[in-house]
Protein backbone atom coordinates (compact mmCIF):
# COMPACT_ATOMS: atom_id res chain seq x y z
CA UNK A 1 0.00 0.00 0.00
CA UNK A 2 1.84 3.39 -1.00
CA UNK A 3 2.18 5.61 1.96
CA UNK A 4 -0.49 8.59 2.18
CA UNK A 5 0.61 11.83 4.02
CA UNK A 6 -1.40 12.22 7.10
CA UNK A 7 -3.21 15.16 7.89
CA UNK A 8 -2.84 17.26 4.71
CA UNK A 9 -6.56 19.52 5.39
CA UNK A 10 -8.00 18.58 8.56
CA UNK A 11 -8.59 20.68 11.28
CA UNK A 12 -6.02 19.90 13.18
CA UNK A 13 -3.10 22.32 12.32
CA UNK A 14 -0.25 20.30 13.24
CA UNK A 15 3.33 22.03 12.43
CA UNK A 16 7.02 22.76 13.23
CA UNK A 17 7.56 25.04 16.21
CA UNK A 18 8.03 28.22 15.13
CA UNK A 19 11.14 29.35 16.55
CA UNK A 20 14.38 27.35 15.47
CA UNK A 21 16.59 27.44 18.37
CA UNK A 22 20.50 27.63 17.65
CA UNK A 23 20.57 24.60 19.95
CA UNK A 24 18.81 22.52 17.82
CA UNK A 25 20.53 23.47 14.44
CA UNK A 26 23.60 22.28 16.01
CA UNK A 27 22.13 19.13 17.15
CA UNK A 28 21.01 18.05 14.10
CA UNK A 29 23.86 19.25 12.11
CA UNK A 30 25.85 17.25 14.22
CA UNK A 31 23.38 14.22 14.15
CA UNK A 32 23.58 14.31 10.06
CA UNK A 33 27.08 14.78 9.98
CA UNK A 34 27.38 11.00 11.83
CA UNK A 35 24.96 9.93 9.27
CA UNK A 36 21.80 10.21 11.34
CA UNK A 37 18.62 10.53 9.19
CA UNK A 38 16.60 13.90 9.67
CA UNK A 39 13.46 13.31 8.57
CA UNK A 40 9.61 14.19 9.24
CA UNK A 41 8.05 12.32 12.21
CA UNK A 42 5.12 11.62 10.41
CA UNK A 43 6.58 10.93 6.86
CA UNK A 44 7.05 7.03 5.54
CA UNK A 45 10.12 6.39 7.56
CA UNK A 46 10.11 8.26 10.84
CA UNK A 47 13.43 6.90 11.82
CA UNK A 48 16.03 9.27 13.32
CA UNK A 49 16.01 12.47 14.59
CA UNK A 50 13.25 14.72 13.50
CA UNK A 51 11.89 18.08 14.79
CA UNK A 52 8.53 17.74 17.17
CA UNK A 53 5.30 18.95 15.85
CA UNK A 54 2.66 20.69 17.67
CA UNK A 55 -1.07 21.48 17.19
CA UNK A 56 -0.66 25.41 16.90
CA UNK A 57 -3.29 28.20 15.35
CA UNK A 58 -2.00 31.99 15.73
CA UNK A 59 0.92 31.01 18.03
CA UNK A 60 -1.20 28.84 20.17
CA UNK A 61 -1.66 25.63 21.59
CA UNK A 62 -4.93 24.09 19.71
CA UNK A 63 -6.20 21.28 21.48
CA UNK A 64 -8.71 18.82 19.55
CA UNK A 65 -11.52 19.93 21.36
CA UNK A 66 -10.96 23.58 19.96
CA UNK A 67 -9.90 21.77 16.65
CA UNK A 68 -13.06 19.35 15.77
CA UNK A 69 -15.49 19.71 18.55
CA UNK A 70 -15.63 23.76 19.03
CA UNK A 71 -17.04 24.27 14.91
CA UNK A 72 -19.18 21.76 15.68
CA UNK A 73 -21.15 22.02 18.49
CA UNK A 74 -23.94 23.77 17.14
CA UNK A 75 -24.72 20.44 15.17
CA UNK A 76 -28.05 18.76 16.09
CA UNK A 77 -26.41 15.09 15.37
CA UNK A 78 -23.48 16.37 18.11
CA UNK A 79 -24.27 16.48 22.12
CA UNK A 80 -20.91 17.16 24.52
CA UNK A 81 -20.91 16.24 27.82
CA UNK A 82 -18.35 17.12 29.85
CA UNK A 83 -17.23 15.66 33.20
CA UNK A 84 -18.84 12.42 32.39
CA UNK A 85 -17.59 8.85 33.23
CA UNK A 86 -17.97 5.93 30.57
CA UNK A 87 -18.71 2.66 32.28
CA UNK A 88 -19.62 0.60 29.19
CA UNK A 89 -19.79 0.16 25.51
CA UNK A 90 -22.99 -1.20 25.02
CA UNK A 91 -22.38 -3.80 22.38
CA UNK A 92 -25.18 -5.67 19.88
CA UNK A 93 -24.37 -8.37 17.64
CA UNK A 94 -20.72 -7.32 17.64
CA UNK A 95 -20.89 -3.67 17.27
CA UNK A 96 -20.52 -0.70 19.37
CA UNK A 97 -24.36 0.81 19.21
CA UNK A 98 -23.67 2.90 22.74
CA UNK A 99 -22.14 4.13 25.98
CA UNK A 100 -23.05 3.67 29.75
CA UNK A 101 -22.02 6.75 31.48
CA UNK A 102 -22.47 8.69 35.27
CA UNK A 103 -23.14 12.06 34.77
CA UNK A 104 -24.27 14.29 37.58
CA UNK A 105 -24.80 11.89 39.96
CA UNK A 106 -26.97 9.40 37.70
CA UNK A 107 -26.58 6.58 35.43
CA UNK A 108 -27.33 7.68 31.69
CA UNK A 109 -27.26 5.34 28.22
CA UNK A 110 -27.00 7.01 25.28
CA UNK A 111 -27.27 5.17 21.44
CA UNK A 112 -25.12 6.09 18.55
CA UNK A 113 -27.12 6.24 14.83
CA UNK A 114 -23.56 5.70 13.08
CA UNK A 115 -20.71 5.02 15.34
CA UNK A 116 -18.89 5.47 18.63
CA UNK A 117 -15.99 7.09 18.54
CA UNK A 118 -13.90 5.52 21.51
CA UNK A 119 -10.96 8.18 22.61
CA UNK A 120 -10.13 7.80 26.17
CA UNK A 121 -6.29 8.00 26.24
CA UNK A 122 -3.50 4.92 26.40
CA UNK A 123 -4.95 3.22 29.83
CA UNK A 124 -8.19 3.70 29.96
CA UNK A 125 -9.47 2.67 26.41
CA UNK A 126 -7.82 -0.77 26.83
CA UNK A 127 -9.45 -0.29 30.32
CA UNK A 128 -13.35 -0.09 29.23
CA UNK A 129 -12.88 -2.26 25.81
CA UNK A 130 -12.37 -5.02 28.82
CA UNK A 131 -14.66 -3.59 31.09
CA UNK A 132 -17.14 -3.89 27.58
CA UNK A 133 -16.28 -7.14 27.35
CA UNK A 134 -13.68 -7.18 24.42
CA UNK A 135 -10.06 -7.90 25.27
CA UNK A 136 -7.43 -10.93 26.07
CA UNK A 137 -9.28 -13.69 26.70
CA UNK A 138 -6.96 -14.48 29.66
CA UNK A 139 -7.70 -10.46 31.36
CA UNK A 140 -11.38 -11.13 30.82
CA UNK A 141 -11.37 -14.78 32.11
CA UNK A 142 -8.89 -13.66 35.46
CA UNK A 143 -11.54 -11.08 36.16
CA UNK A 144 -14.86 -13.05 35.15
CA UNK A 145 -15.82 -10.32 32.99
CA UNK A 146 -19.02 -11.62 30.69
CA UNK A 147 -16.95 -11.63 27.27
CA UNK A 148 -18.37 -11.50 23.67
CA UNK A 149 -15.19 -10.76 21.39
CA UNK A 150 -11.82 -12.33 22.56
CA UNK A 151 -9.74 -9.78 21.20
CA UNK A 152 -6.16 -8.18 20.73
CA UNK A 153 -5.16 -4.89 22.82
CA UNK A 154 -2.02 -3.39 22.89
CA UNK A 155 -1.18 -3.34 26.01
CA UNK A 156 2.53 -1.75 25.80
CA UNK A 157 1.78 2.05 27.15
CA UNK A 158 4.57 3.79 26.25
Amino acid sequence: MPYQVPGIGGPGPFQNPPKIRPQKLKFFGEAKGKGYRIGDINGPDATGFYDFQATLRDGQRCSAAKAYLAPNDHKENLDIVSEAFVKKIIVDNFQAIGVVFDFEGQTREVRANKEVILSAGTVNTAQLLMLSGIGPRQELEKHNASSFKFLFIHMTYQ
